[in-house]
């Protein structure tokens, strides 16, 4: 258990040297690159308070956050459709392209390895992945630490 304790850690700090690699390549902040990918998972949008959540960001770093976000294209303010007096943030396409070409050859070696296993393998391993991320999830966060 402990090597996959250890192998997890060293995922999410590659994870993290790629993010800041994507950060330095486009010229913005690391947190924007993080923002971007918390958007991604929600097309429909997110509250600023659950930004600053997902972040672990204050509002006011949040609200600045948000404010390079919209002024640089890549995310853009919307009034809920539900409730009139919520503001959505979302995603703009320009920032989804620029994250997928970013994060093409990540995704291109991750389906290499996952080609050389069967369905089933691929399946328990998706399974697997699930649980591990609800794990981290309910220990306390929406970003593993060491």
């Amino acid at each position: 258990m402990r090597e996959i304790h250890e192998l997890l850690r060293q995922i999410a700090l590659v994870s993290d040297q790629h993010v800041n690699t994507v950060a330095r390549n486009l010229g913005v902040p690391a947190t924007n690159v993080h923002a971007i990918g918390v958007l991604r998972n929600e097309p429909e949008g997110v509250s600023s308070t659950e930004l600053s959540r997902a972040l672990g960001l204050s509002p006011p770093a949040t609200t600045a956050l948000v404010n390079r976000l919209v002024a640089s294209g890549h995310a853009e303010r919307s009034t809920s459709p539900v409730d009139a007096r919520r503001v959505l943030i979302r995603a703009t396409p320009t920032a989804l392209q620029h994250s997928n070409s970013q994060f093409e050859q990540v995704n291109t070696a991750l389906d290499a390895v996952l080609a050389d296993h069967d369905p089933e393998q691929v399946e328990a391993f998706t399974r697997m992945l699930t649980e591990i991320h609800d794990a981290f999830m309910a220990a306390g966060g929406s970003r593993p630490t060491s």
